[in-house]
């Protein structure tokens, strides 16, 4: 009797094993959607939600019968929220947001306090944070994501993968996630910085299958220079010189491309292989707050087209000392548009100290605003160059001779 009833509470357990799931959704239920866009019109929020046509996606070219292989929904409404639900009387799915990639916002909106919006990202049950931010400079979230893009089908993943492959080689742009941004806004001592995306070309053309099918596409999305907060506000737009010295100062840089003239004329391009930026908050001797900046970097030279002996030790020491008052002028560059143009920290200065001194950013924070605008900021770069190619002197200069 008693291994009857073991029996019975084992295949019970099996079968509750074996149960559905009372919360599934059917894919073929969801509209899944890759891009968001959020715009502000007046009062009102437009959002846009770009969403994947599976069939077109997963469709082997076939000469014809093809179609975009996104749509984008538009609603305008009070809320976020209230707009995806009014999606719904044009889309026949429910938007469905956890395989975002993108999330565009507007300039306008950006100008305007970009703070509900994040809230509302955050705060859904159904979104990851493991998605990109970017403001669209001079154009709206929408037509950003209305425009076809190449070499990839879908343009939300295009977006993704050219912001993350352009931050590991291209200094001026630096990819955050959601959680990076809400962890920036509400901490003490800094603001944001969130790289802009612009549209080259024209609209009209962007938006349908022939962008895709020339050689040069007659409309283009490229990320560009980085928007500047103030709290939760756009405040302006770093140059991309500009740009490169604030992620030079973060910490972000991992490889890139610089170049700098030669006494001669010409030019020197190095590639920066490896970087490492020691961010520090000092002391005055009045005991007031000062912040330390020191950079160790390695290259390579890429390209010689001037007339420089690199067979010499010291060419290459004066080419390295070169480099490191051009990083330094354009990290300074970056503070002094901190400084005197923006007058806001969104390099995060203010957040070193906290961290550094604790107890007198108490005090600091009660006026830091003030205190960052005549900040002592001193920067120095040591860059090495390590290989110089498997030619000596300039092909140019050979060529001439």
């Amino acid at each position: 009797m008693l291994r009857r009833a073991a029996a019975t509470a084992l295949v019970c357990c099996l079968c509750l094993a074996l149960t559905g799931c009372w919360s599934r959704r059917e894919l073929n239920e969801l509209a899944i959607t890759v891009g968001l866009g959020i715009d502000k019109t007046g009062d009102l929020y437009t959002v846009s939600a770009q969403v994947v046509d599976p069939a077109q996606v997963t469709m082997r070219a076939s000469g014809g019968g093809m179609r975009v292989p996104v749509t984008v929904y538009r609603e305008t409404s009070t809320s976020i929220l209230e707009a995806l639900r009014k999606m719904t009387t044009v889309a026949p799915r429910r938007i469905y947001l956890s395989h975002l990639r993108m999330v565009i916002i507007g300039e306008e909106l950006a100008k305007s306090g970009i703070s509900e919006a994040l809230d509302f990202l955050s705060r859904g049950h159904e979104t990851r944070t493991d998605f990109f931010i970017a403001i669209a400079k001079e154009a709206s979230a929408l037509d950003i994501l209305t425009v076809l893009t190449p070499l990839e089908k879908i343009p939300a993943n295009n977006l993704f993968s050219s912001l993350e492959t352009s931050a590991k080689f291209w200094a001026p742009t630096h990819g955050i996630f959601l959680d990076d941004l809400m962890n920036q806004l509400a901490g003490e001592g800094r603001s944001p910085a969130v790289t802009g995306i612009e549209l080259t070309g024209r609209l009209d053309k962007g938006q349908f299958v022939s962008n895709v099918e020339r050689v040069l596409p007659e409309t283009e999305l490229r990320y560009t220079g980085l928007a500047a907060f103030k709290k939760d506000k756009l405040i302006g737009w770093l140059t991309e010189e500009e740009s490169k010295g604030f992620n030079y100062i973060q910490g972000n840089v991992k490889e890139s491309a610089g170049h700098l003239s030669c006494p001669n004329g010409g030019r020197l391009i190095t590639d920066v292989i490896r970087s490492k930026t020691k961010l520090k908050g000092v002391l005055t001797d009045e005991g007031m707050p000062a912040i330390d900046i020191s950079l160790q970097l390695e290259g390579d030279i890429a390209e010689v087209a001037c007339d420089i002996d690199l067979q010499k030790p010291e060419a290459i020491a004066k080419a390295n000392e070169q480099i490191d008052r051009n990083i330094e002028r354009i990290i300074n560059k970056t503070i002094t548009k901190a400084q005197k143009g923006f007058k806001t920290d969104f390099i995060g200065f203010g957040d070193t100290f906290r961290k550094s001194y604790p107890k007198q950013w108490e005090e600091w924070s009660k006026n830091w605003d003030e205190l960052f605008l005549d900040l002592p900021v001193t920067v120095h770069a040591d860059y090495k160059i390590r290989r110089i190619g498997t030619i000596t002197n300039s092909l140019t200069k050979e060529v001439k001779e």
